[in-house]
């Protein structure tokens, strides 16, 4: 079992009930990561439905949890045919942290109309990118675990505000893998849409960037290798933005879109 699939484990403790712990190694400073608690919601959602594949999953982020275990409350709310929908409910010391509703389907079994406007992010050859924090520490000497699992390799042009050099605009274009060896699945792509640092840093925006919601649309099982992820601020607006995400996996098909509300938080409040 690779650190990823070990991480966001859930076990059943009851009929509707669900255990789980969440690790240290998938944070900044001590706070986890909001992707890695999305992926321990779609699986305690898997839990609950027929079919096999997240389709889409929204969470709503009531408060900050740390390392240690949690619960899931789950509920299916429609089994259809094709699709199902379900409820969950993610607990720490008995304070719900994060509240999910998601619709499941079966990807490999889909067909119909395809009709892509979009096409892969271009990208910096791997020798040309910079590897984030391969330490996992930030220059302050901040921690970042959750660099410390995944290899990041970014475009030079989203890094600039580092040197007081903010690009002309909110965008981060990345290559990324899991440092361990473990190939992408489904699960994680709801971890790596909110994987890198929010693209209104590269702005030169200052502060934390605490997220309110985040969707995630997945639209296929990925093939092996690097993943390339870009993700875009459009409107910043009295403190508030929104963030979206698109992965593309090594065969140039997009398997996941991704969209969140957040907060500029920090300097200048």
């Amino acid at each position: 079992m690779d650190d990823f699939d070990a991480d966001t484990a859930i076990d059943a403790t009851g009929t509707e009930s669900l255990a789980g712990v969440i690790t240290g190694r998938w944070s900044i400073a001590d706070r986890p990561n909001g992707g890695y608690l999305m992926a321990m919601g779609v699986r305690a959602l898997a839990t609950a439905l027929p079919h096999p594949d997240p389709l889409t999953v929204t969470g709503h982020f009531l408060r900050s949890p740390v390392a240690g275990p949690m619960t899931a409350e789950v509920e299916s709310i429609r089994e259809g045919r094709t699709v199902s929908t379900g409820q969950a409910r993610l607990f720490q010391n008995g304070r719900e942290f994060l509240r999910l509703i998601g619709t499941f389907g079966d990807l490999r079994a889909a067909e119909g109309v395809t009709d892509i406007q979009v096409k892969p992010p271009g990208m910096p050859d791997l020798e040309d990118c910079i590897r984030a924090a391969p330490d996992g520490l930030l220059p302050d000497g901040t921690l970042i675990s959750i660099m410390q699992r995944l290899d990041v390799r970014m475009a030079p042009d989203a890094l600039g505000w580092l040197r007081g050099e903010p690009a002309d605009r909110a965008e981060v274009r990345a290559w990324i893998r899991f440092r361990d060896g473990g190939s992408a699945s489904l699960v994680s792509l709801a971890l790596i849409v909110d994987a890198v640092a929010p693209a209104v840093l590269s702005a030169g925006h200052r502060g934390s960037v605490p997220t309110i919601e985040l969707t995630t649309h997945f639209r296929g099982h990925p093939a092996p290798g690097w993943l390339r992820l870009v993700t875009r601020t459009r409107a910043l607006i009295d403190g508030y933005l929104d963030e979206e995400a698109e992965i593309w996996d090594s065969e140039d098909r997009l398997v996941a879109t991704g969209r969140q509300f957040a907060r500029l938080a920090g300097a200048g409040e």
